[in-house]
């Protein structure tokens, strides 16, 4: 392979790079069609690359593409995302709520109110960035893009009012089972958020590469 080309084909690489599997694709595609390209027209590799590149895009142009193409796929894997996310933290509050068995104080009643408040909230903007990107709304609340970090952050809230919770109640000594409830659901909501993070993470790059300037 030519030097020319293998730096064209570096360089989608290094602007996909947030994900391995997308930017191995650009490239094999790519790779495929300069050399066809070349083999048909009789050409050699710089002048394959040129007008490969006049056609086709400079980097900047075929990683804008590929990402685009990819974004609705990781839109529906961060809504399935945050939607699983919710219900295991609500499955989560349940189970705690059985567990602590009567409420500590007022203080331990408020978080669980701000507890459901935040799934709620989550649930409304994973549903407004899902449906934001799909369709044009009547009333545009955010950007999809927004939407999701939003509801991103309202997990994380969730999970902080749901541990708050079981702090008060650990202060009047929760032991045996219902402990080991408490720190397995913790830990779970705790990955789980972690998790939605990183989905999220991902899903920005998808929607910075797609939207960036050439």
């Amino acid at each position: 392979m030519s030097q020319l080309i293998q730096e064209y084909l570096l360089s989608i690489e290094r602007k996909l790079d947030f994900d391995s599997g997308l930017a191995l694709r650009a490239r094999e595609d790519v790779e495929e069609y300069l050399h066809e390209f070349a083999a048909d027209r009789h050409l050699g590799a710089q002048d394959a690359v040129q007008l490969a590149i006049a056609g086709f895009g400079d980097s900047d142009s075929v990683a804008r593409q590929y990402a685009a193409s990819g974004l609705g796929r990781q839109i529906s894997q961060t809504w399935l995302t945050l939607i699983l996310a919710m219900a295991g933290a609500f499955a989560a509050m349940r189970l705690r709520a059985m567990t602590f068995g009567v409420e500590v104080n007022e203080l331990f009643s408020a978080l669980l109110w701000l507890d459901r408040f935040a799934l709620a909230t989550c649930l409304c903007f994973a549903a407004i960035g899902r449906l934001g990107f799909s369709f044009r709304l009547p009333l545009q609340v955010c950007s999809p893009r927004t939407a999701f970090r939003i509801a991103m952050l309202a997990i994380a809230c969730s999970v902080a009012f749901g541990l708050s919770r079981a702090a008060l109640a650990n202060a009047v000594n929760l032991t045996g089972w219902p402990a080991l409830i408490v720190i397995a659901t913790a830990a779970a909501e705790i990955i789980a958020v972690a998790f939605v993070g990183i989905r999220v993470r991902k899903m920005d790059r998808y929607f910075f590469r797609a939207s960036a300037a050439g």
